[in-house]
């Protein structure tokens, strides 16, 4: 999934809140904590990659294709319901 935004969308002041969100985004989501959200992915053989460039935000996951709708389900969790714990912050 990519979303035509990044860095460059960034206020004066804000600068690096791209980055900070794409690697918040893999630590929980949804259900799932973080211990349980790295373990689920684990046991599933699942890859997720968020990545935040100058242009673009883009998510990226990799699932075997019996795990499709899970895969489908996790990133609708990461993107509506992602974990962003203050104190982590």
């Amino acid at each position: 999934l990519a979303i035509p935004t990044g860095s460059t969308a960034e206020k004066p002041g804000e600068e690096g809140y791209a980055e900070l969100l794409s690697v918040m985004l893999s630590r929980g989501a949804g259900p799932w904590d973080r211990p349980q959200f790295a373990l689920e992915c684990d046991r599933r053989g699942a890859a997720l990659q968020v990545v935040a460039s100058r242009d673009l935000f883009m998510l990226e996951l990799s699932v075997l294709p019996e795990d499709l709708s899970w895969g489908v389900a996790l990133l609708g969790h990461v993107l509506c319901r992602p974990h962003l714990a203050p104190e982590e912050v």
